[in-house]
């Protein structure tokens, strides 16, 4: 997903990337066990946090990189700190999390 050419548009627990004219970049949708709350992307990972936890997928593959426990979140942002770092919340918890590279994961 280029920032400048798509943009992923969500419905209930499906994402699908379109481009400027509405049009489908991707064969297939990304698909969440439940509707997220909350959607960051942070190339090359989408993060969404639904009810029960945060998925990290790889936005190319859309594959689950990684999944974190964190009920009830609400909130996704990056930092102005650190460009690369970012933060999830829930009323109750605040979590940091720092982006690696696929290569070097």
């Amino acid at each position: 997903m280029e920032a400048s050419d798509e943009m992923l548009l969500v419905k209930n627990n499906q994402g699908i990337c379109v481009d400027l004219n509405g049009k489908p970049t991707r064969t297939e949708p990304i698909e969440w066990k439940d509707p997220p709350s909350a959607i960051l992307f942070r190339r090359p990972y989408i993060l969404t946090a639904t009810p029960a936890m945060v998925d990290v997928r790889n936005v190319e593959n859309r594959m689950l990189v990684q999944t974190l426990v964190l009920r009830n979140g609400s909130m996704l942002a990056s930092t102005l700190l650190a460009e690369r770092m970012v933060v999830c919340a829930s009323p109750t918890v605040v979590m940091q999390l720092t982006p690696v590279s696929p290569v070097n994961q």
